[in-house]
């Protein structure tokens, strides 16, 4: 930044040296062809452009912070007069930041339409007497929809300035100033539990037992922050569905109570801190509205969506089903399964998935196969509906395709799961489990289960119709 200063005045110096060696000719000896000799003219009331001392751009929440040191300047006159003078100042056009450019040999980017205004009302008074104005010239943001992305920007604004009674009585009708800002895409996490969690698993013993939404921003800013939460409804849990292959119902009516701390659905975080103090405050109240065999889903998410972490912008209740319905489970006595293991080890083998112990689990291989694959022969065909995986935290998946085929050899993909991440609640005896549902039931007796990546796990695998 102090090299930047020292070339502008430098520049700003040869300028006015220029311009005055210009002036100190005779008319009828030297006839300039400087399209610029106007501009030089004009800036040779000033030694020194200003420069801010770089703003920031919270481009996420719409919020600017602006730096202590402005960059500003004052209106001058040629010679103090004998009443007050009201001067006008407006942001310049695309011409005189060209002219900047080629003075200055710079390469200062075009500024986007009303992104600047002048600071205040754009009026300033000279008093009688005096040879500049009480108050000096700055610029600010006007229109933080036209940044760019993240990064250090820096812009060459040009001010002009008229006197309204006499424009002939301002030592300079043009300036530049110089505006850095640094623009960043922090936002705001929604969290649940000490572990800032996204995802909260709920289980029968959690009756009564109250959860919280909190929101996180790291790392703090200087001004309070608002942020408004909203509670999905049962279209958002449709909507939620069909975006991720899952079959999740809206908790029912009654089923559970919130509390608001600031009486609505709102939580602030407050300058200088990284955490809410406040929260909004979930609890189940009613466990015989819940049907066993179905899964339940409720997320609060940040409102304005451009606030948000788009991966961290809602907390999600879930009351994961345990088993599957017996009226409509698929008898597993005739399936095979296959699949590569972790370290070939009978500890994690692939049978573990089928044989009815959740505190097994089968783990695929972890090398360097881009796509890891459990097959299932279910021994003859079946309309399958749904999937029920029985996972432990650090083996799940996040998204996993399935395939279906008639005889093994041909393929076809039937859906693409996308999940949660695991909850770090589930334990021995309230597990984990994530449903897989098909659009429409589909017939076939192989079917493939395929994550890219790492590898994963599964304790337990059933079918429902």
């Amino acid at each position: 930044m102090r090299d930047n200063l020292k070339l502008m005045r430098f520049s700003l110096l040869f300028a006015i040296a220029a311009c005055s060696l210009c002036l100190s000719c005779k008319k009828d000896e030297v006839t300039s062809t400087d399209p610029y000799d106007e501009i030089k003219r004009e800036l040779s009331a000033y030694t020194v452009i200003p420069l801010n001392g770089t703003d920031t751009l919270l481009g996420a929440l719409d919020i600017v912070l602006e730096s202590k040191l402005k960059g500003a300047f004052f209106p001058l006159l040629k010679e103090p007069h004998a009443t007050d003078l009201e001067i006008t100042a407006k942001i310049g056009d695309a011409e005189l930041l060209k002219a900047y450019n080629v003075l200055y040999h710079a390469m200062m980017p075009d500024i986007p339409e009303g992104m600047f205004k002048i600071s205040g009302n754009g009026k300033f008074i000279i008093k009688a007497g005096e040879m500049q104005s009480t108050d000096s010239i700055t610029i600010e943001m006007d229109s933080i929809a036209v940044i760019p992305e993240e990064g250090i920007h820096n812009y060459i604004v040009p001010v002009v300035m008229e006197c309204r009674s006499d424009h002939t009585l301002l030592k300079s009708k043009l300036m530049y100033i110089q505006y850095r800002v640094s623009v960043s895409n922090k936002a705001v996490w929604l969290y649940g539990t000490e572990n800032i969690e996204m995802h909260v698993a709920l289980f029968d013993q959690d009756l009564n037992t109250n959860f919280f939404v909190k929101a996180l921003m790291s790392p703090e800013i200087s001004k309070p922050l608002q942020v408004d939460v909203n509670e999905s409804s049962e279209e958002d849990i449709d909507a939620y569905n069909k975006e991720h292959g899952t079959d999740y119902q809206p908790f029912p009516t009654g089923s559970y109570n919130v509390f608001y701390a600031n009486k609505r659905p709102v939580i602030f975080i407050q300058a200088d801190t990284s955490r809410s103090k406040d929260d909004i405050r979930f609890k189940l109240t009613n466990l015989s509205l819940f049907d066993p065999y179905k899964d339940y889903m409720i997320y609060y998410k940040i409102a304005k969506e451009k606030m948000g972490d788009p991966s961290k912008n809602a907390v999600f209740f879930t009351k994961p089903r345990q088993q599957v319905d017996p009226a409509r489970e698929i008898d597993r006595k005739n399936w095979t399964v296959t699949g590569k293991t972790r370290d070939k080890s009978a500890t994690y083998a692939v049978t573990n998935v089928i044989d009815g112990n959740r505190e097994t689990m089968w783990v695929s291989n972890v090398d360097a196969t881009p796509t890891k694959t459990l097959t299932l022969d279910m021994g003859h065909t079946h309309k399958v509906g749904s999937f029920l995986t029985v996972i432990k935290s650090g083996f799940e998946y996040l998204q996993m395709e399935i395939y279906s085929s008639p005889n093994g050899i041909d393929w076809n993909l039937a859906t693409v799961y996308n999940s949660l991440p695991a909850s770090q609640r589930a334990s021995a005896t309230n597990f984990e489990t994530r449903s897989i549902a098909f659009e429409q039931p589909v017939e076939a007796r192989y079917f493939q289960f395929r994550v890219s990546g790492g590898g994963f796990g599964i304790s337990e695998l059933y079918a429902s119709e």
